[in-house]
């Protein structure tokens, strides 16, 4: 409908959260980091700034979430009000006969269930998938940044991973077994 914008604000804020979330995890090094250079005079190290700034970027992440989820709930309460009226009314334009079988009992429950089930996608599901989504990739760009050699040792086992179930996938015994 004209309210779909409010899913694309619900994404925003849902990779926004996304960001914050991986955010602890930079703050976390850095403290490590200005512990081992500052030793053995930790005061020199800005270990409760940085504690800080982990602490604040991980309530932004929780609050971006629960913004996107308002937006989303918004959106999937509009939706599943429309389908709702819009399956009344063409079952409103149906012949009377069509009743006889299935009840008008049976047709309400099945038409609510399908439209709980479109909110429960909308409201809850979509900004989870769009942050699982988006945060792999802002995991491997964190690794990179923080040092390509971690990023490569973090890669390396996935890419070998990678190889070997596609070439146990792509075994003829295999294959054959799976069709019987």
């Amino acid at each position: 409908g004209r309210r779909i914008y409010l899913m694309g604000i619900s994404a925003a804020f849902a990779i926004f959260s996304a960001v914050f979330l991986v955010m602890p995890y930079y703050f976390l090094w850095k403290i490590v980091d200005e512990a081992l250079d500052a030793r053995p005079d930790y005061g020199a190290a800005d270990i409760i700034g940085n504690a800080w700034m982990a602490l604040t970027f991980l309530v932004f992440a929780i609050v971006c979430m629960f913004v996107a989820l308002m937006f989303s709930h918004l959106c999937a309460f509009r939706t599943q009000k429309n389908v709702k009226k819009f399956c009344i009314e063409h079952a409103m334009t149906l012949p009377p006969g069509s009743f006889a079988t299935e009840g008008v009992g049976s047709m309400r429950r099945t038409i609510d269930d399908c439209a709980d089930s479109i909110h429960g996608f909308l409201a809850d599901q979509f900004p989870d998938l769009t942050r699982s989504r988006v945060l792999p990739a802002i995991v491997l760009v964190m690794l990179f940044l923080f040092d390509w050699r971690l990023g490569v040792a973090v890669l390396a086992p996935v890419a070998i991973t990678i190889v070997i179930i596609m070439s146990m996938m792509s075994n003829k015994a295999i294959e054959a077994s799976m069709r019987e």
